[in-house]
């Protein structure tokens, strides 16, 4: 399990980054589900408004 604990560290780390990135620094308490779930939104509507769709 130890393995599995460093990949979520490493995943968690991951989605923080991209999302201080996107300018979303709300990350506090937050799992990798839910940050994962707040990038992809975040990804969403920055290309949203970038005219992209």
């Amino acid at each position: 399990m130890i393995i599995a604990d460093y990949e979520q560290e490493q995943l968690k780390a991951y989605y923080i980054e991209q999302l201080h990135k996107l300018g979303f620094s709300d990350t506090d308490g937050l799992e990798v589900k839910e940050l994962r779930q707040k990038l992809a939104l975040q990804r969403y509507l920055a290309t949203e408004d970038n005219g992209w769709f």
